[in-house]
């Protein structure tokens, strides 16, 4: 072997490649293999936590076909009270993968909202406690995030109610996640005004914000209409489309909007013919017409309106096609049957490939047929998946909350975080990270961190 050949063989120094390299080709690894390799040493730890490997990895998870981007399920185990998060890939005949369990979530009616890789699991909005369970769960890290309390209750007023509402945002201008808290206290002699506070991944703290709502909002003026994750027609949660966070109003004829930086609030009417209204049709049956609700196709807010019981073949969306101006522009979704017949596969959200994910419905004990529709085609496919594992009872467990999903590789851990931000932070909060095991049987050794400086020592995946 000659001189030169032993050069070209002589290992390169990783010091010698420039950093945009290194995270150029981090970037297309699979979330897995970075998470195991975070434990490596502690350089890689920083590269993979590097925001600029995080950000870039997840602009290319969204955009890189079917191998980064699954179909996010939750799935409520009635004999346990344990909630299971899954995953399926949107191939033909693919098995779920287990992804992470919050345990003891208990059986109230709960709703997620999901953005960037990311999910917050809440308890529905309108009237509850406003300290009901809220968890930011990254299910590729296997982290959850519960949320510090908002408030305390006062007990000193008799018969106190109050309406809460949790929306879920990314604001791309601080490139930062945030939680809107909005909390309207119900009692006699109190004046019902509207509370609300930020939750900041970069401090990790509640932060009021002296928005101004831009109406009475007494009673249930700010509910959004009521859902259910396994089936209702109605699935009001919050859409986040380019900072601003957006919800349908229940006694409003608006989507109520706010502005994760300018931090205000404002109303944005519906066109004329999707207002909701309602008529008695045939053997008394009350039904809904032009239902709204909200998803995001494409970076665009849309409005979908649906009859609950009307046996049309067709959805209408309205799409916001100029948000300045507030034009909104009309399509349809057609069906070759009535949709209540097929299964009522209102649209959901949207994929990799362009396509609109519907609701997807069981079709036997152990299979789920996902629907999903080209907008622009104007042509279904279907897609088979089988659902749990099985070490999970198909008799005790109700699936609902089916979302598109690409992994993301952010740690939801707080000193990961605070590398994203100059500000100074307080070391003291609430909240705390879970960290779940990952395998064939449930997870254990779950240990919920109500102290920063507590120190879990929990069997599963190390955290590095």
């Amino acid at each position: 072997m000659n001189e030169a050949t032993k050069q070209r063989r002589k290992p390169t120094d990783i010091s010698q490649i420039p950093v945009e390299i290194i995270l150029d080709i981090l970037s297309r690894l699979p979330a897995k293999t970075l998470l195991t390799l975070r434990c490596v040493c502690k350089p890689w730890c920083s590269f993979i936590r590097d925001p600029v490997l995080v950000d870039l990895r997840f602009s290319r998870a969204i955009s890189g076909g079917p191998d980064n981007f699954a179909l996010f399920i939750s799935a409520y185990n009635h004999s346990t009270s344990e909630r299971h998060f899954l995953s399926a890939s949107l191939r033909d005949s693919a098995a779920t993968t287990h992804l992470l369990t919050l345990p003891k979530s208990g059986s109230y009616p709960a709703e997620s909202e999901h953005i960037n890789g990311l999910v917050l699991f809440r308890r529905r909005n309108g009237l509850s406690d406003p300290n009901s369970f809220a968890y930011i769960c990254n299910p590729s890290t296997r982290q959850i995030l519960k949320l510090p309390k908002v408030a305390s209750i006062d007990t000193s007023v008799p018969y106190i109610a109050y309406y809460c509402y949790n929306l879920f945002g990314f604001d791309p201008i601080a490139n930062e996640h945030k939680v809107l808290n909005v909390v309207i206290p119900r009692a006699y002699g109190l004046d019902g005004k509207a509370t609300c506070k930020i939750f900041s991944f970069k401090t990790f703290k509640w932060r009021k914000v002296e928005a101004v709502l831009p109406f009475d909002a007494i009673g249930a003026n700010l509910s959004f209409w009521q859902s259910d994750e396994v089936g209702d027609i109605r699935p009001q949660v919050g859409v986040c489309v380019n900072g601003v966070l957006h919800w349908m109003l229940k006694f409003v004829d608006g989507i109520m909007a706010f502005d994760l930086k300018e931090e205000k609030f404002s109303v944005i009417p519906l066109p004329p013919e999707a207002l909701p209204a309602n008529y008695m049709a045939t053997h008394g049956i009350f039904v809904s017409v032009n239902h709204p609700y909200l998803i995001q196709i494409d970076g665009v807010l849309v409005l979908v309106c649906c009859e609950r019981f009307a046996k049309r073949k067709i959805i209408e969306v309205w799409m916001l096609e100029d948000y300045g101006k507030q034009v909104w522009v009309k399509d349809t979704i057609t069906f070759q049957d009535h949709w209540i017949k097929m299964g009522t596969p209102y649209p959901m959200d949207i994929i990799y490939t362009g396509e609109v994910l519907l609701r997807p419905h069981t079709i036997s004990g152990n299979r789920m047929r996902v629907p999903l529709y080209d907008m622009k085609k104007k042509s279904f496919r279907l897609v088979e998946i089988m659902l749990a594992p099985e070490w999970l009872s198909q008799i005790d467990v109700e699936y609902g909350c089916a979302r598109g999903y690409a992994e993301s590789i952010l740690s939801l851990r707080k000193k990961d975080l605070m590398i994203r931000s100059d500000e100074p932070v307080t070391l003291a909060y609430n909240g705390g990270v879970v960290a779940a095991t990952n395998g064939i049987h449930l997870p254990v050794g779950v240990v919920i961190v109500d102290d920063v400086n507590e120190s879990p020592s929990a069997s599963g995946h190390s955290l590095c």
